[in-house]
């Protein structure tokens, strides 16, 4: 399967990123109008590939609540959970 890749327009992703609520959130509300091919989501994380495909099989892993710290923004657990589906979207695609 292949998948369309789409240019990034800098200027727009910028305007959105300054101006707009985060992309992953409009993702995960469908408000978002660009195709990301979502392939897995639960309760605590969506998992999707942009379209903004850098290689092949490039995946993006995001929790379903909006946060901004890496690990900040998570407890122990939380960030441990995240990090599971990490390993699985990782070996599935493998």
């Amino acid at each position: 399967m292949t998948y369309q890749r789409y240019p990034i327009d800098i200027k727009v992703y910028t305007e959105q990123s300054q101006n707009a609520p985060c992309f992953i959130c409009r993702i995960v509300t469908r408000d978002i109008i660009e195709p990301h091919t979502i392939i897995y989501e639960d309760d605590t994380a969506i998992v999707f590939f942009s379209k903004h495909q850098l290689l092949y099989g490039y995946t993006l892993v995001a929790p379903r609540q909006h946060r901004e710290q890496v690990t900040g923004d998570f407890s122990l657990e939380e960030y441990l959970a995240l990090q599971r589906i990490v390993y699985r979207v990782a070996e599935a695609l493998r």
